[in-house]
């Protein structure tokens, strides 16, 4: 309580954060609790009322759990407010100041209350997460830092760091018009004449040539042709051998769109190994090829991301090392208690860097695939 000493204090309970629905059921349980003040919204309200909340828009809801005086003698009702409001708001308490210390309270020492302003909220998790903006992590492990665990992995890669991507190198004959099949993958599907005629209808809505060579067509066309038209409604029309016709409407999509979409939804190895032959891998983009989800590859020690670390050469991450140690600049040097509990960690992975700088592979980066090695 050294923040908010002799202030007088609201305890808050985030029941409801950026959520939908009208929560009807959350008020009758509120008031069936003795549950009765709030705020839906910011705005003060009583959960007796009726409250007609647009089930489709996102709201606040807080529970006011007490209203007090924060000093010494009330420490069991402000334990109690807690506990109470961290079980209604799932693991998170705010306490905002209302007023401010009367003039004559006399302060414990050390206390930072004076700091602390008429009108401020602060806000407290029992998780590893954000309480302001609901940004979570689980407790930290080895597993949530293993990009081989579904704890740690990046969700977009599943903890490769790359993804497979359609490359346009692979993907077209640059030589080659839209009518003679420039897209080599189609070339060898079992129906060429259909994507060729999409392709030749697609470039007739934008009055594209079709009799030109793929690699004379300007930077707007070739991107409409292999990203699609957006939201662009284009009208096709099939007429079969036996004369039959078929028309359709809706937006072309791309070259990319059509064949990630073959790709994701084929049962044909034959299909997906040939597709595959015309895919390069790339960096994750939600990762930047760092591998873990973003809370993992945001922890610091020593001023230093596990990704940061990985993406160094032995011999510099033996000066990282170090310098958490005290021994050097590359990094900063742990605090005594940090020190304390990572003194045995430190000394092993000093050991095992140390051992291959010594023969001679200091120039390997840590994160380097096993299938880029030699030997």
């Amino acid at each position: 309580i050294w923040q908010i000493e002799g202030h007088a204090i609201a305890v808050w309970s985030p029941a409801i954060r950026n959520r939908k629905g009208t929560h009807a059921d959350l008020f009758r349980h509120l008031v069936e609790q003795g549950w009765t003040e709030g705020r839906i919204n910011g705005r003060i309200a009583s959960f007796e009322d009726e409250h007609n909340l647009d089930k489709n828009l996102r709201h606040d809801i807080d529970v006011r759990i007490d209203r007090l005086r924060c000093t010494k003698d009330r420490r069991q009702r402000l334990t109690e407010a807690v506990e109470s409001a961290l079980r209604i708001g799932g693991g998170t308490v705010a306490i905002e100041s209302i007023k401010a210390p009367e003039a004559n309270f006399e302060f414990s020492e050390g206390s930072k209350s004076n700091e602390t302003e008429v009108g401020q909220t602060m806000v407290w998790s029992e998780e590893f997460a954000c309480p302001e903006h609901g940004a979570f992590m689980p407790e930290m492990s080895p597993r949530v830092f293993s990009f081989n665990s579904p704890l740690g992995a990046c969700k977009s890669c599943q903890g490769l760091g790359v993804q497979r991507r359609f490359s346009e190198e692979l993907l077209v004959n640059r030589k080659a018009t839209i009518s003679e099949g420039c897209i080599i993958p189609w070339r060898q599907s079992m129906s060429p004449h259909w994507y060729r005629k999409l392709m030749e209808q697609t470039a007739l809505h934008y009055g594209i040539p079709t009799d030109v060579p793929y690699s004379e067509l300007d930077d707007d066309a070739q991107d409409i042709l292999m990203n699609g038209s957006g939201s662009t409604i284009i009208h096709f029309e099939f007429t079969s051998e036996t004369g039959s016709q078929y028309k359709y409407s809706k937006p072309w999509e791309g070259v990319y769109g059509r064949l990630q979409k073959t790709y994701t939804e084929t049962t044909s190895e034959r299909t997906r190994s040939r597709l595959i032959a015309c895919m390069n891998d790339e960096p994750c983009p939600d990762c930047n090829g760092e591998k873990l989800n973003p809370a993992a590859r945001m922890v610091t020690v020593g001023g230093k991301r596990l990704p940061e670390i990985g993406a160094a050469s032995v011999h510099e991450a033996l000066d990282i090392i170090r310098s958490m140690r005290g021994d050097g600049k590359s990094a900063e040097e742990l605090d005594e208690r940090s020190a304390f509990i990572g003194r045995e960690i430190l000394k092993e992975i000093e050991g095992r860097l140390d051992f291959l700088n010594d023969v001679g592979l200091d120039y390997l980066t840590l994160d380097r695939r096993a299938n880029t090695l030699s030997g």
